[in-house]
């Protein structure tokens, strides 16, 4: 048996992967968003995204074939999961409150800070188990919640209160952020 001498040697190239945790997951958020609307950007205007719809399923199967082709791993299963059902909540009608929004029963949600979103539901006030990461997610939510109706939350208008493109009202005071 001879030396290998690396300098005769064919290596193989393996692909270069990126771990995906928790503390890196934003990262890829970002990147998801530009290359979903990019593709999907004459759709993304003209329809809204339902669950089990041709669409959905579409953009999906792209954040997974995008995933697949940059070779990105996740550190657990249960992650990958949660960031393509995130990454689906997050672009279709109200974001991570869209469970609470498409469930009848609930007839307000109150959100008083990232970490206090209550909701009434038969009556009764409940602590939602939903959160917000931060603050700063909280006041991206709201800005985008205003802006469908043309609003804007600042200094200058420190409370809003309108109806959102599905009829439902929103009310929202700084005082929150």
């Amino acid at each position: 048996m001879r030396n290998a001498n690396y300098e005769e040697m064919d290596l193989i190239a393996l692909p270069s992967s990126t771990l995906i945790t928790e503390d890196n997951v934003s990262e890829l958020n970002e990147k998801l968003k530009s290359v979903i609307a990019e593709k999907y950007d004459r759709e993304l205007k003209m329809v809204e995204i339902t669950r089990g719809s041709d669409l959905e399923r579409n953009i999906k199967n792209s954040i997974i074939d995008y995933i697949n082709e940059n070779n990105i791993i996740f550190r657990t299963n249960n992650l990958k999961l949660k960031v393509i059902e995130d990454f689906m909540i997050a672009l279709s009608g109200y974001g991570i409150l869209q469970p609470l929004m498409d469930d009848d029963e609930i007839e307000e949600i109150y959100v008083y800070a990232p970490d206090k979103i209550w909701y009434l539901k038969d009556g009764k006030n409940v602590l939602s188990d939903i959160r917000f990461d931060s603050s700063e997610k909280l006041k991206s939510y709201i800005d985008n919640a205003l802006g469908r109706i043309g609003r804007t939350l600042n200094n200058a208008n420190p409370i809003e209160d309108g109806r959102l493109p599905d009829g439902s009202r929103i009310a929202v005071s700084a005082s929150t952020l």
